[in-house]
């Protein structure tokens, strides 16, 4: 990725974090498509944005954000979802396989 892709990643980032309500790091690590996939499809009626973001540039973008401290979360690159409406997200938790919510 080029370096002016990068920045505009970044500020699209910066932008939708600063009218979410909350960030949940998923860690990805041992899933399979199918998982994968499952996962985005409970999470896609939640009209919320589901993303795999280098871990380097994630940090970037929730420097300064409410979410700072999540980059303390981040070692390997998972996908990160946020939205406007956490509650909604917590009705889908409980439906997700137990080792995706670890």
């Amino acid at each position: 990725m080029k370096r002016e892709d990068k920045s505009t990643l970044i500020s699209a980032l910066q932008s939708s974090l600063k009218e979410a309500n909350g960030v949940f790091v998923v860690e990805n690590h041992g899933l399979t498509v199918q998982e994968m996939e499952g996962l985005r499809n409970e999470l896609r009626p939640l009209v919320s944005v589901f993303k795999v973001v280098k871990n380097r540039l994630m940090k970037l973008a929730l420097k300064d954000s409410n979410f700072e401290a999540v980059s303390d979360m981040m070692k390997r690159p998972p996908p990160l979802q946020w939205q406007p409406m956490v509650m909604l997200f917590q009705k889908y938790w409980s439906n997700l396989p137990k080792h995706i919510q670890t």
